[in-house]
């Protein structure tokens, strides 16, 4: 059985000698496309890497967003995702998921982060400190604000639930004190004397 490595030398060989394809499939065991493809790498195809992997190759060399995006005029919206894209395929699942989970503060942690690199003294990294303590406590807050808000928007919906209720049995009072007066007019005319 041969390799894969042997298996492009030997259809490389009978590619030189002009042997037909069918037979070059035959002897190698192998398909016509794997036999193209071996032909295409053996003239160079021509072909120029596409914008995607030239993208993911500069996020590779360590590229900034902003310096792809202006490199190969990306949008924002198109460098954002071939940046996810590189960053699912370099098995960054995390750093993704933190940045999805967070979009409304993580410019406040890249903002932090930019202030921690810069530390120069003590009283620096006391104040960095503080800034996470207070982005920890409104963090708490707006957890607690979500909290109630769900519990009021349960409260809003039983209210609704309880009007609907309470509406529909007004309906029926109305329908059957309807019915009540339609009996009595019926009861009292038969009993009138003219």
């Amino acid at each position: 059985m041969l390799t894969e490595k042997e298996k492009e030398d030997l259809v490389s060989q009978r590619l030189d000698d002009d042997t037909p394809w069918n037979s070059i499939a035959k002897e190698a065991h192998v398909s016509m496309s794997f036999i193209s493809k071996v032909k295409k790498k053996k003239e160079g195809n021509g072909v120029h890497p596409s914008i995607r992997t030239q993208v993911y190759k500069r996020f590779f060399e360590g590229k900034r967003s902003i310096e792809v995006s202006i490199e190969f005029d990306l949008s924002e919206e198109e460098t954002t995702k071939y940046w996810k894209e590189y960053l699912k395929l370099t098995r960054h699942y995390e750093l993704l998921k933190i940045v999805e989970e967070h979009k409304g503060t993580i410019d406040k942690f890249f903002d932090l982060f930019e202030e921690v690199e810069s530390i120069s003294s003590l009283d620096d990294i006391r104040e960095a400190l503080e800034m996470v303590g207070k982005i920890n406590k409104q963090l708490d807050f707006l957890s607690i604000l979500e909290h109630d808000k769900e519990i009021l928007e349960k409260e809003v919906n039983n209210l609704i639930l309880k009007r609907d209720k309470v509406l529909h049995e007004i309906d029926v009072s109305k329908d059957r004190l309807e019915s009540l007066n339609i009996g009595i007019i019926r009861y009292e005319l038969p009993q009138r004397k003219y």
